[in-house]
């Protein structure tokens, strides 16, 4: 949390259900709780301005009409996309070189952002072959336990008013995000990406994909209660089936199963918030408007 460590938390979780939003397209016959979108990483000086969180006009025009709601962005640790050496960018966090830059990219956030903002540090950290096998684990912690102070510093100085949380991400099949994982006191909420996918050269079963997903879960779920965290799901969505034979993931397209699946696990977790991926991009390769069963499943499950 930003502040003072005796302030009180508006969003303290005692009797507050799920939080459920989306990224890209919305999801008709729901109001979105939770923004999810992200920030530029190109670069130190547009990690400090909170590049492509005001030039997004979809969230700007969120947060406009509901300023009393969340967002849940990826925030850069480090500009990961910028062609440098990961762990080369790493050492000049370390070292205090970016402490303005971090200060900056909080009040950004403050700014930018509506009441509460979920701040999902180098998401998706340990996505394998890369960044995984590119990043120094000890450094990576070393870097966010120097970046979190300054973020919240510079967030509760622009925005006093707002709650900043900062969320340990990591991906459902990449490697072991525990070794990633860093001083506790600098996780609010710790998170996962999980897919309705598994890696391989055909469609898995309905039961094997619902085996892989619930084992993600499950996982992420016992770490989050080990730190004492709250958990939350950063992105999630129903998978493309893909063409057999590639070796990639595949999913099962319009699958319902799966969005019971998340619900139940969001409510026996008391999960904070679950972030519906509505967007082609990633390999997902479809919406919720290609996925009319998934859709209506979302949409009562949702409501209910």
């Amino acid at each position: 949390m930003c502040g003072p460590a005796d302030k009180a938390d508006p969003n303290a979780r005692t009797g507050i259900s799920t939080l459920v939003g989306w990224s890209g397209g919305a999801i008709p016959g729901l109001e979105n709780q939770v923004f999810g979108t992200w920030m530029a990483r190109d670069s130190w000086a547009g990690m400090a301005r909170g590049y492509w969180l005001y030039a997004n006009t979809g969230f700007t025009a969120f947060v406009a009409a509901h300023p009393d709601r969340a967002a849940d962005i990826g925030v850069p640790l480090i500009p990961h996309d910028s062609g440098q050496p990961l762990n080369q960018l790493l050492d000049e966090a370390i070292t205090g070189l970016h402490d303005d830059d971090y200060e900056s990219m909080g009040a950004s956030l403050g700014k930018l952002g509506p009441a509460t903002v979920y701040a999902r540090l180098y998401w998706e950290m340990n996505m394998s072959p890369y960044p995984a096998n590119s990043l120094d684990r000890a450094k990576f912690k070393a870097a966010w336990d120097r970046a979190v102070p300054l973020i919240r510093s510079g967030f509760a100085a622009a925005a006093p008013s707002k709650t900043l949380k900062v969320v340990f991400s990591p991906i459902s099949d990449g490697a072991d995000y525990r070794a990633f994982y860093p001083n506790s006191t600098n996780v609010d909420v710790i998170a996962i990406d999980a897919y309705a996918s598994k890696w391989g050269s055909s469609a898995p079963t309905a039961a094997v994909l619902t085996q892989t997903v619930q084992t993600y879960l499950d996982s992420i779920a016992a770490f989050a209660k080990e730190q004492g965290k709250p958990v939350a799901l950063g992105e999630w969505g129903n998978w493309q089936v893909g063409r057999d034979g590639d070796v990639n993931s595949h999913g099962l397209g319009d699958f319902p199963n799966y969005i019971d699946q998340v619900f139940d696990w969001a409510a026996e977790n008391d999960a904070e918030y679950v972030v519906y991926f509505n967007l082609r991009d990633g390999g997902v390769g479809q919406t919720l408007a290609d996925t009319p069963l998934s859709l209506a499943r979302l949409q009562a499950r949702a409501s209910g």
